[in-house]
């Protein structure tokens, strides 16, 4: 696999000249007409009569359908943006240690500086975060001062976000038929891959692109065969870079500039591994279903789907102060349980057609589905 992709990589860049396109480029991957220097094989969904449909899918509430919230990621999903430092913070411990990490980042109450800090969680983050997520204190050029996902605890009410000027909500009071029954966000956030900031129907008339095979998944594939086959410095098929090397060069294209995964997880195949997993999540994240097949192929989907529970990010006004520099209050909360997973082993594969498996006296693959 390591030598295939090596071989595709050096056809892709020597002979098509294809490339990782800069960061102050990357939505043209997504909102314009999927040809570009990265995309080998793109889906192209061009809005037809007006591109209503499209933001109410992918982006904000109230856009076209009262029912339509579009795609909303979970907190445990912002957790796999690492600092801009390159700390982790999958974990609470992960979290910890970006805390004590001091110097740059967030004034903490102890009036140090931390590359992480809880109460001011969207802060120096890696910049791909800003590019996917809609969260509370989101900007774009649509947007009159900033998107507005939190209570104000004083009136009890959510306050309105004026854009492509008009007033409406990007959240309401969770568990409540206000929140879930007109196409609120369940967990505080809302996708912005797909989405150029309007509303969509203000004449925000662009085309969706999936891209269902790019150049930074070819690196991403590089570095992962390379890595399961020899480890971190491995090298196949004359090509001059080794698995790590492929991996920071996504993490690292122009204008991106994370730096290289820290040296802590480069010693062997096992400590490299979770790293480039986390590195399609995030470079991949909401294209072509991705991480639906990564963690079944990685065999991760009872962790991923079966024990870790989603959560989301509740958000109060509060007083400014040492502790809650933002004047907000950022509170993990755990979803309802009608949002959250359930993983049985038969969801690593397909069922069989109801009607093919009648034909079959003996065939009973289908019962440990219901």
């Amino acid at each position: 696999a390591a030598e295939a992709c090596a071989f595709a990589l050096t056809t892709a860049v020597d002979d098509w000249k294809f490339s990782l396109v800069p960061f102050s480029k990357i939505t043209d991957l997504y909102l314009a007409t999927g040809e570009s220097e990265e995309s080998i094989w793109a889906v192209v969904v061009k809005s037809k009569d007006n591109a209503k449909n499209f933001s109410a899918y992918f982006a904000y509430p109230q856009s076209y359908r009262n029912a339509a919230t579009g795609v909303c990621p979970t907190q445990n999903f912002v957790d796999l943006y690492e600092t801009k430092w390159g700390e982790p913070l999958n974990t609470k411990e992960d979290r910890d240690a970006a805390y004590a990490v001091t110097g740059e980042g967030s004034t903490g109450p102890d009036k140090l500086k931390h590359h992480y800090y809880e109460q001011d969680p969207y802060a120096n983050l890696d910049p791909r975060f800003e590019a996917t997520i809609v969260h509370d204190g989101s900007k774009n050029k649509f947007v009159m001062g900033t998107i507005n996902i939190y209570k104000n605890e004083s009136t009890g009410k959510w306050p309105i976000t004026n854009i492509s000027n008009t007033s409406m909500e990007f959240g309401k009071e969770w568990g409540t038929t206000d929140q879930d029954g007109n196409g609120y966000s369940v967990t505080g956030y809302y996708c912005k891959k797909y989405w150029e900031g309007q509303r969509g129907d203000k004449g925000a008339k662009h085309g969706h692109v999936d891209n269902v095979f790019r150049m930074a998944e070819l690196y991403l594939l590089y570095a992962e065969a390379a890595n399961e086959a020899e480890g971190p410095n491995a090298k196949f098929g004359g090509y001059d870079k080794t698995a790590l090397e492929a991996l920071n060069f996504v993490r690292q294209r122009p204008g991106l500039d994370m730096p290289p995964v820290q040296e802590r997880f480069t010693k062997n195949t096992e400590t490299l591994r979770p790293r480039i997993q986390n590195e399609r999540m995030v470079e991949l994240s909401f294209e072509s279903a991705h991480y639906y097949y990564d963690i079944r192929r990685w065999m991760i989907a009872p962790e991923r789907m079966g024990k870790t529970r989603m959560q989301g990010m509740y958000i109060t006004e509060h007083a400014v102060d040492a502790q809650y520099p933002k004047g907000r209050s950022y509170e993990r909360k755990e979803l309802p349980e009608t949002r959250q997973c359930t993983w049985k082993d038969c969801m690593y594969w397909f069922p069989f057609a109801k009607e093919q498996t009648d034909k079959m006296t003996l065939f009973k693959n289908n019962e440990i589905w219901h």
